[in-house]
């Protein structure tokens, strides 16, 4: 007879038997979705399929919620809530105050508390000033706590210090056994050593330290919707560039290494991930989540990826939610210059931001940027502007381009809820996609060579709709971003046989996020044909 199995070793087999079943599980769910998308092609146009770009509420994998699960389980569920709380309250502080705005009248990439500063007396145009009126003792216990609460904070920061200065010798160490390239070297780190000194002279940023209690937080409250944000993404890049093959990755502010789970099922095959994260805790709990994911290397900085051969170039590069956190406008220009020029030709740059005015405002400053600094390279917007012009939007101070993706939160066997507690959350934010270089060139103007191009590649002619469709009896209201450049309102009936059959019916069906694919409908007292005559189109 064989040897009885130890506890441990009994504990490994039921841990392996229950990784394979997950496997499975999420096998079938993915031949299901499969199965859905061809029953969907059976009942619906092929360019409808195209237009609806928005997916449904995104579920975390198992594989996150299984290994977020061993995480929460080792704190009290109390605990975990304060956690989570104190996260959303320092991080709403970065975003919170600012108003819809004209882009063109602040300069690019700077931050909510520097236009209060800069402009300090027609601040109230551009931020929501708060006056309180407090009695002196209020005023009083006000000032004492503000004290305290520095005195507090400058201890902190000479024990940072002290243990930032022994870090940065064990990592001089380090890096004078790796025999690195001065040169190559030295540019890297002057880039971190600028973003780090004024880091320290802006008190406003930074406001989110990631310490175990923050890296838990973001994995509570951030994690599920920024997965779900980056997974509609890169969906549509999958849906509209079917022939983009990327085999190189860089996550710039990875975070906890979500989007290599995303990468890992919409590309394969992709033989190299590089996760970057500055901190240590935040890269110590990403290890934990992304270890069942083969060919992901985290680094804490661009220096360290000198030692790391083919790393000069990317196919695809994803930078989210990062640059609300960055010290300063000169340190966020300096992001986006160093990641565009590492990304390889024909690539493929992803910035997202909060759906905040600030947020937004970031993004069209990145798309801005890139599109007036253009040297050899030719950049085009992929997403979501359905034009390569200004936006129409940037000097609109009554609304702002951002869009929303739902997502279900954790099981209740990983985290509980409360009964008053939804199953679902959504999160907002702004985004754009640019290519490193053009796949291909059409006229816009001509409606015949459109209609002979592939769906994926007539989709570039679209119109975006932007907020979501107002529907009501008999008509819906479009607010569209035209593929002319302008921002516009039309209005669709069921008189519209133009559509087609089943066009008033499939277009119930689209929403915030989602292409309008028709043309715009001429009157009929301005048509060619005639008043009564047939229609060309």
């Amino acid at each position: 007879m064989g040897e009885k199995m130890s506890f441990k070793q009994k504990l490994q087999v039921k841990k392996e038997s229950q990784f394979q079943e997950m496997l499975k599980e999420q096998q079938q769910n993915q031949k299901e979705q499969q199965e859905l998308q061809e029953e969907l092609k059976e009942h619906f146009d092929e360019k409808f399929l195209m237009a609806k770009q928005n997916i449904n509420a995104v579920e975390i994998p198992k594989l996150i919620q299984r290994r977020a699960q061993q995480v929460f389980s080792k704190y009290h569920v109390k605990d975990i809530r304060d956690m989570g709380q104190n996260f959303i309250n320092l991080y709403q502080k970065l975003h919170q105050g600012e108003k819809p705005q004209d882009y063109l009248t602040v300069d690019p990439f700077i931050s909510s508390f520097d236009i209060k500063k800069d402009l300090s007396s027609g601040a109230n145009d551009y931020i929501y000033l708060r006056d309180s009126k407090l009695s002196k003792v209020e005023a009083d216990a006000l000032a004492e706590k503000k004290r305290q609460e520095r005195v507090q904070k400058q201890k902190e920061n000479r024990e940072k210090t002290e243990k930032a200065r022994q870090n940065s010798r064990q990592d001089d160490e380090d890096i004078d056994e790796l025999n690195i390239d001065n040169r190559f070297q030295q540019k890297e780190q002057t880039n971190e050593e600028i973003i780090r000194k004024q880091n320290q002279e802006n008190p406003n940023q930074q406001l989110l330290k990631y310490n175990q209690n923050m890296a838990i937080a973001y994995l509570l409250r951030k994690l599920p919707g920024t997965y779900a944000v980056q997974k509609r993404i890169i969906n549509e890049i999958k849906k509209r560039l079917p022939e983009f093959q990327p085999t190189s990755f860089l996550d710039y502010g990875a975070g906890l290494g979500q989007s290599s789970h995303i990468i890992n099922e919409y590309y394969p095959d992709l033989k190299k991930q590089i996760l970057l994260e500055p901190s240590t805790v935040m890269r110590k709990l990403g290890k934990h989540i992304t270890q069942d994911i083969e060919n992901n290397l985290w680094v804490d900085n661009l220096a360290r990826m000198a030692t790391i051969p083919n790393t000069q170039s990317f196919d695809l590069i994803l930078c989210s939610f990062v640059l609300e956190e960055v010290p300063s406008a000169y340190a966020r220009q300096l992001i986006i210059d160093t990641l565009w020029n590492k990304l390889s030709k024909n690539g493929i740059l992803i910035f997202i931001s909060p759906g905040s005015p600030m947020g937004s405002r970031f993004t069209h400053d990145v798309r801005n940027h890139i599109l007036n600094n253009k040297s050899e390279s030719d950049p085009y917007i992929i997403a979501p502007c359905a034009h390569q012009g200004k936006c129409p939007l940037a000097q609109n101070k009554e609304t702002w381009c951002h869009f929303e993706q739902k997502y279900y939160k954790y099981k209740k066997d990983v985290f509980p809820k409360k009964n008053t507690e939804n199953n679902y959350g959504t999160e907002k934010y702004s985004y754009v996609v640019i290519q490193k270089g053009k796949n291909f060139e059409f006229d816009i103007d001509n409606y015949e060579e459109i209609q002979q191009l592939e769906t994926w590649q007539q989709s570039f002619s679209w119109n975006r709709i932007l907020f979501p469709s107002i529907k009501k009896g008999g008509h819906i209201i479009l607010n569209l971003c035209s593929n002319e450049g302008e921002y516009e309102r039309r209005i669709i009936t069921k008189s519209h046989k133009e559509f087609g059959p089943k066009g008033y019916k499939e277009l119930k069906k689209l929403n915030w996020g989602d292409f309008w694919r028709f043309e715009k409908r001429i009157p009929n007292k301005f048509r060619k044909e005639g008043l009564r005559g047939k229609r060309l189109w």
